[in-house]
């Protein structure tokens, strides 16, 4: 068997039932973040990794330690989990629409052959070997050239349209039922799905064994959009998660605004403050206590937890006890008014009738609640184009 540099061949066949026995994937596809078993650790492992929230927990644990607090637990803890509460619910929200337009895609209707019938599918129902666009081998077209015009601009940025040819065997098919019968004894073999979007390699064999070599310009991929033509037939070859445009996609990394990177720097000095000043008290009373305390008969030290005899242990206490007392250095109140503030922001420009397009009557979609701060501050637009900037209104100047 053919050997593609893609890795080892995958093949087959266009009869009804006999799909690719390798189980592949349907077309199904998922950019949301979270799940429902996902979302606790998940979430919380990102809220832990704000500096913030990691120095509001450790004053946390030090209070739930028993004598060693002289706080109560509730004024951070309390507080603590109203911030986590407030980015959980904002996590939720922005991670449902990811949720909606997901399922917004799969289950759009396309049309699809089953038997000898064409009927409506949903795309996440769609397996290589069903005649749909995704990752699909051009069968035919609507066009007497038996070609098809695309524009790639989601999968390279390219807007120019792109010419595609169909496969040579069926160009001459009108429907999804007439390319099942010119091709019911022919099969593809082609390479493991791949992210090189300009690189194709397979064929087509007949029953006789010729072989019709096949190329990217007979590969419409998923993510392009039909121009100039009115209809393609095709066979599915790669779906859902093995699409080319999803072996190109790059995992968002968590973004971090630059007000939340001077609150981080912020706070990281103010606990190297912090911890400069309980050191400074823990010694001056070890040292008080030292030279004073046998003197002061009127004042009983139990010499036991956390009430220890000047010395080390004493010094690692107390030095506990001041980190606590002096937490308020960083304000915990600070960070409960920012989030609520992003919320309403987020709110307000939702609600700003300036930013409402009239014409398809489509308001301003917020689609994170985290970036609110990042909003004009553009310094720098780098383009690759030349010429004036028109609007696609011929009325407006």
């Amino acid at each position: 068997m053919l050997q593609y540099p893609g890795g080892a061949v995958r093949s087959f066949c266009t009869k009804l039932g006999l799909l690719d026995p390798l189980g592949l994937p349907g077309n199904s596809i998922r950019t949301a973040k979270y799940t429902l078993l996902s979302f606790l650790p998940v979430n919380l492992f990102q809220q832990f990794t704000r500096v913030a929230n990691m120095y509001f927990l450790f004053i946390a644990f030090l209070q739930l330690i028993p004598g060693l607090s002289p706080t109560s637990w509730v004024t951070t803890v309390g507080p603590l989990c109203f911030v986590l509460f407030i980015n959980a619910i904002k996590e939720i929200s922005d991670d449902l629409g990811r949720h909606r337009s997901d399922a917004q895609i799969n289950n759009s209707c396309v049309t699809v052959l089953r038997g000898h019938e064409e009927v409506l599918s949903e795309w996440k129902h769609l397996q290589p070997g069903s005649q749909i666009p995704a990752d699909l081998l051009f069968l035919s077209s609507s066009d007497s050239a038996d070609l098809c015009y695309v524009e790639t601009a989601n999968l390279d940025g390219e807007t120019n349209l792109k010419l595609k040819y169909c496969y040579r065997g069926t160009k001459i098919v009108a429907s999804a039922v007439d390319a099942r019968t010119v091709a019911a004894s022919s099969w593809v073999e082609c390479e493991k799905p791949n992210e090189r979007l300009y690189v194709f390699e397979g064929a087509v064999v007949k029953a006789d064994g010729t072989r019709d070599a096949l190329d990217v310009a007979n590969l419409l991929l998923r993510g392009c959009t039909l121009r100039n033509t009115d209809w393609v037939i095709g066979l599915v070859l790669f779906a859902g998660s093995d699409t080319k445009i999803f072996r190109n996609r790059v995992r968002a990394p968590r973004k971090v605004t630059q007000l939340e990177q001077n609150m981080n720097f912020l706070v990281g000095t103010m606990f190297l403050l912090q911890v400069f000043i309980s050191v400074l008290c823990a010694l001056g009373q070890n040292a008080f206590n030292t030279s004073r305390l046998a003197q002061m008969w009127y004042v009983t030290a139990p010499m036991v937890f956390p009430d220890l005899a000047p010395g080390g242990g004493a010094v690692l206490v107390q030095f506990l006890r001041f980190m606590i007392l002096i937490n308020q250095l960083i304000p915990i109140s600070l960070y409960v008014t920012l989030e609520l503030v992003k919320v309403m922001q987020c709110t307000l420009l939702t609600w700003d009738l300036h930013m409402y397009h009239q014409e398809s009557g489509t308001p301003f979609l917020c689609r994170t609640t985290t970036l609110n701060e990042e909003l004009g501050q553009v310094q720098y637009v780098l383009s690759d184009k030349t010429g004036w900037s028109v609007s696609g209104n011929p009325s407006s100047d």
